[in-house]
């Protein structure tokens, strides 16, 4: 993400792949733009429940950014 902003570059990082609770506020920390879920999202019993905590979990981590 640093090397992206040093020159001024305004375009998302996008992470496809492996992206759950345990690693998306990390992720987005890291400067992650988009996350993009598929089992840890459509896997679980609810899968708006578990859009939100992501989403929750990836504020987080842009928060501390």
């Amino acid at each position: 993400r640093a090397w992206i902003e040093e020159r001024g570059l305004d375009l998302d990082i996008e992470v496809d792949g492996g992206v759950d609770l345990a690693n998306a506020g990390a992720l987005a920390q890291a400067g992650a733009t988009i996350l993009v879920a598929g089992v840890s999202v459509f896997g679980q019993p609810d899968p708006a429940a578990a859009t939100r905590a992501l989403q929750q979990a990836a504020d987080a981590g842009a928060a501390r950014a």
